[in-house]
């Protein structure tokens, strides 16, 4: 990232932080938000003499509205006015209304943020900066409410004022509407000035109970419950305020003569006794391992709250100790908030790769300017198909929104426009010029072997139709030899590119050619390993032809479709003579696959390897009546299991609490099948979370419809 950038990125910044801490909007999602911290953090690290006095690491919340500049280029004005401008803007500030109707308060101690730990790590190193200044710290573990954040003082027993946490300087008094909220007392058994800070939520089923109600009279729903709880304690109509479900907790007394002792915990159990509400869930630690065994505890109890949380707190016990440990910028060095991964970003796009998989597909991947996500360095992201890049509208140079989700290697969302300028003129000395944005350019020609690509109706990719396309025998071999497949282990995707490298593979037939002489002179291979991986490879002739024929990665053809074609043409001869009128009364194959799936299978080098993995002694007829699934050769207690399904075909839909393999392999186990689409043979349909077309379909035909606990009962 150049000056220019970082320019940018904090104004994004900004921009989202006035939305939520001015106008209590949300305009990005908290991952996304801490992200783009973490990289503004990361220049600054590396170029501390850079670092914009303006920025979010240095400031908290927003400033009051009337003194907000728009832009970068109208804050770095402000700064370089300097004193020419002191007189002017202190006369401004000698309004206290702020513009929105609400008067604004100065904070008596400032309300400001908490920087962030990811993992494990990232705690041991908070403990290891408390544990230099004071050893014997001990600490306090409690649940981040997501909510906003609110001061309130009481005087003589009565609520006096409550304000808002704006800039975390200044505020704004909300006292009327904090007034209306049942939970907070108005009063207290107590005479001593309490100033006292925490949190106001909405409770979720109440605020879900109020969102249908507001639909249904014709409103428009709040988008979360931050969104509503901020722009709620901004309503000037204070009866409507009142009307609106609202709750709070408080988590910290800030007067230091109102509790018995000088610690966190004594002043929570003060707030108790004057009937303020406070965590009931709090843990107190003395070392790391005991923070662990907290953060756990109170995940479980977590799941269960009726409010949101967003994630942890772990905060040193003593104030003594918090004094001598002091305050950044922003925020205070005795606290920290444990939160889970980061799974989003923000980076470069440097450039575009195109890969050829085992079925000739050509898939783009992402380059990008390497990022911390969810505990790892990523430098590459999928793109999926030239669709996918024309609906983002990305260019080489843009900077991008990713995800790490369950994916290998995670996705890119959008484009981040705002990271895009119209003019180069103010461009600083280590800038890169806008114009290194370039539309990405698409190969007509494979990026493996240079065959012209070719283009297949019902597909957005285009493929590589050369059989020995170097990348297409790496891949193919690779997905014959995996786990899923023919299991072959020991015989991976780094030892399966070097012996294609070298000549030693030139198709999925040669494996069963390989002896010792191959591996006995070779570097890195003992004779147990090598002997290993050769006996391996002869334990996995015993497959199914159903395994064999699905592991030969003709596109279209998993184990599903090959069970089918398996147990309706019973042997490779009879399918090798398949004619397209053959295949269409197969339930399980799509009519747009079968053009593909043909030209596949008889492709000259397919049929002799067939021929020769026949004479390796291969499977390739069936031996059951019905072949399922369940012939994994790791399987050390392969049984018979009861064909309680048997007869019964099933579909599944939705996301459930296994994967759909693992869903697959208990009804073949029992003696059912599995289809990929809607017919008149369709049995059940299993539906799970955000279920697609499919269950409309199934519905209109009869179908009948199990969740997991109907299906599972089934099998009982």
């Amino acid at each position: 990232m150049n000056y220019k950038e970082y320019e940018k990125l904090v104004k994004m910044v900004l921009n989202h932080a006035e939305n939520y801490y001015r106008d209590g909007s949300s305009t990005i999602d908290d991952e996304t938000y801490d992200a783009m911290i973490k990289r503004i953090n990361s220049y600054e690290a590396l170029n501390p003499k850079k670092v914009l006095p303006f920025s979010p690491t240095q400031t908290v919340g927003t400033t009051p509205k009337s003194s907000t500049p728009n832009t970068i280029e109208e804050l770095l004005d402000a700064e370089t006015a300097g004193s020419n401008n002191n007189a002017t803007n202190n006369a401004n500030n000698n309004d206290s209304t702020a513009q929105n109707g609400f008067t604004k308060v100065a904070h008596s101690e400032p309300m400001l943020s908490l920087d962030n730990a990811y993992n494990d790590n990232d705690i041991a190193s908070f403990i290891k900066r408390v544990d230099k200044e004071s050893p014997a710290a001990t600490y306090s573990v409690e649940m981040k409410l997501d909510g906003t954040a609110i001061s309130i003082r009481y005087e003589n027993g009565a609520l006096v004022q409550a304000v808002t946490r704006g800039d975390g300087t200044t505020g704004e008094d909300v006292t009327k509407n904090i007034a209306t909220i049942k939970s907070i007392p108005k009063n207290i058994n107590c005479s001593k000035k309490l100033i006292v800070r925490g949190e106001v939520f909405a409770p979720l089923k109440a605020f879900e109970t109020y969102n249908n109600e507001l639909v249904e009279s014709g409103g428009r729903a709040f988008k979360n419950t931050r969104n509503f709880t901020a722009g709620t304690l901004k309503t000037l109509n204070t009866e409507e305020v009142a009307r609106r479900p609202l709750d709070a907790i408080m988590y910290e007394l800030i007067t230091a003569d109102a509790a018995p002792e000088d610690t966190h915990k004594s002043r929570i159990e003060f707030l108790q006794t004057c009937n303020i509400p406070v965590w009931d869930n709090i843990r107190y630690c003395n070392n790391i391992e005991e923070i662990k065994t907290a953060l756990a505890e109170l995940g479980k109890i977590r799941k269960k709250l009726d409010f949101a949380t967003d994630g942890f707190v772990i905060k040193v016990n003593e104030y003594p100790i918090r004094q001598e440990l002091g305050n950044s910028n922003r925020a205070p060095r005795w606290a920290i908030a444990y939160k889970e991964e980061i799974k989003k970003g923000i980076t470069k796009l440097i450039d575009v790769e195109f890969g050829v998989g085992r079925t000739g597909r050509i898939t783009p991947v992402a380059i990008l300017e390497p990022v911390e996500l969810s505990g790892s360095t990523v430098a590459r992201a999928s793109l999926h198909n030239p669709d996918e890049i024309k609906r983002l509208g990305l260019m080489l140079g843009d900077y991008v929104n990713i995800e790490k989700g369950g994916e290998v290697i995670p996705k890119i969302l959008s484009v981040a426009l705002e990271m895009r300028s119209d003019s180069d003129s103010d461009s600083d000395s280590d800038s890169d010029s806008e114009q290194d944005r370039t539309p990405i350019k698409f190969p007509t020609r494979c990026p493996s072997c240079s065959q012209e690509l070719t283009e297949f109706a019902g597909y957005v990719n285009v493929f590589c139709t050369n059989y020995n396309c170097p990348d297409r025998v790496k891949g193919r071999i690779t997905y014959f030899a995996s786990r899923k497949n023919m299991n072959i282990v020991g015989l991976g995707e780094g030892i399966i590119n070097t012996l294609v490298d070298d000549g030693t593979l030139k198709s999925i037939a040669d494996i069963y050619d390989l002896s010792e002489k191959n591996f006995s002179s070779r570097d890195g291979w003992g004779e147990v390993s090598y002997k290993k991986l050769l006996a391996n490879i002869e334990q996995s002739k015993q497959m199914p032809f159903s395994k064999v024929l699905a592991s030969l990665g003709i596109p279209g053809l998993g184990v599903q479709r090959a069970t089918a074609l398996v147990n309706k043409f019973g042997s490779m001869e009879a399918i090798l003579n398949l004619t397209e009128n053959d295949l269409v009364v197969v339930d399980e194959i799509n009519a747009a696959d079968i053009a593909k799936f043909l030209v596949e299978l008889r492709e000259p080098t397919m049929m002799e390897d067939i021929r020769r993995l026949e004479k390796a002694g291969l499977q390739l007829r069936r031996n059951n009546e019905n072949e399922g699934e369940n012939h994994n050769n790791d399987d050390k207690n392969n049984k018979t299991m009861p064909a309680k399904l048997h007869g019964s075909t099933f579909l599944i839909t939705g996301t459930l609490s296994k994967t759909r393999q693992e869903f697959e392999k208990i009804i073949t186990q029992n003696g059912g099948s599995v289809q990929s689409s809607v017919n008149k043979k369709l049995s059940y349909i299993i539906v799970g979370n955000k279920p697609g077309s499919k269950l409309v379909k199934a519905k209109e035909r009869g179908v009948d419809v199990l969740d997991e606990n109907s299906f599972f009962k089934l099998i009982r």
